[in-house]
């Protein structure tokens, strides 16, 4: 609510309703959806040029899935992850077809081993599966039916492919042990990976039950736990084959590399800031408190300042 922030925000707004096609051939609806939740969760007009755009998208995206070829490299994890944040935020109750298909799909897409990834290869991908747990997620908030199932497999494949608190780019399965198929560690998909399984584990509600709009205002953001609620989410939570304590030690790791290491790339600069944004806010559920301006978030209000073009554009 910074002066600051809602400008740069609003010019980006600005720039992305009246720039040039957002589209990217790469990465088909992705675009169009992703500028159109942009537009929607700023303005909160469904009828907004590119929020309408960007339902249509969303649509469509889903519509297409039951056909959908597993070969390739499609990038159509992405999309469908995009999809459910655009039609869940817009209403969930109309789009409630669409957004039990993109589940249904969800469900059907997940590799053996836990992760997501691309469709025409056995790897899981660390980008991928934070995309998919963010989905999951919000559908879960939705009010759908998430199976604990598919939560608890991307947890342990999490788990799995953590190496001292990173992650690299793609695991796959060898021998009973997950192997990196690509590049090292690096900054921006370590956050991603734990950014990933701290969503997960406030889906299965493993850090406490969040504050609901009906519960007393007690002062505290609606993120944050209701000791009262302690009793029964552990009750609720008996059955799962997966706890909070089997999140903590990879927490720790993960939070020491990140709290100990720069971004030092030129490429996914912006990928690792979201991934950060993400990732931080989650923190803030684990540890039941708020920090109203911590210092990543201030330094990266500046450091995106400083990459705003005129226009109102971030590029390169």
């Amino acid at each position: 609510e910074h002066p600051k922030v809602v400008e740069m925000v609003n010019r980006g707004v600005e720039f992305l309703t009246n720039g040039t096609d957002v589209r990217i051939a790469a990465y088909g609806d992705g675009e169009v959806i992703l500028a159109g939740y942009a537009c929607f969760k700023v303005t909160g007009d469904a009828d907004h040029r590119r929020a309408k755009e960007g339902i249509a998208a969303a649509q469509r995206v889903a519509r297409a899935l039951a056909g959908m070829s597993r070969e390739g490299e499609s990038k159509v994890v992405y999309e469908a992850a995009m999809a459910v944040l655009m039609l869940a935020a817009v209403d969930p109750v109309q789009y409630r077809p669409e957004l039990s298909t993109l589940l249904d799909w969800f469900y059907t897409v997940q590799k053996s081993h836990g992760g997501f990834g691309y469709l025409g290869q056995s790897a899981g991908d660390t980008s991928q599966t934070q995309y998919a747990v963010l989905a999951l997620w919000t559908l879960n908030e939705a009010g759908l039916d998430v199976p604990p199932d598919i939560l608890i497999k991307t947890l342990q494949y999490l788990i799995g492919t953590n190496e001292r608190g990173g992650w690299a780019y793609q695991y796959d399965l060898r021998s009973g042990k997950f192997v990196a198929t690509s590049a090292g560690i690096t900054k921006s998909l370590s956050t991603a990976g734990i950014g990933a399984l701290i969503v997960g584990g406030d889906a299965l509600r493993l850090f406490g039950e969040r504050k609901k709009e009906n519960d007393v205002d007690d002062g505290l953001p609606e993120a944050f736990v209701r000791i009262d609620n302690v009793v029964k989410q552990r009750a609720a939570q008996q059955g799962l084959a997966i706890s909070k304590s089997d999140l903590e030690p990879v927490m720790q790791q993960a939070r020491d590399l990140q709290n100990r290491t720069q971004f030092n790339g030129g490429m996914w600069y912006y990928y690792w800031r979201y991934s950060q944004e993400r990732y931080e806010s989650f923190v803030e559920i684990v540890e039941g408190k708020q920090n109203k301006s911590p210092a990543w978030y201030n330094e990266g209000v500046e450091a995106l300042a400083k990459g705003q073009d005129p226009e109102g554009s971030w590029g390169n």
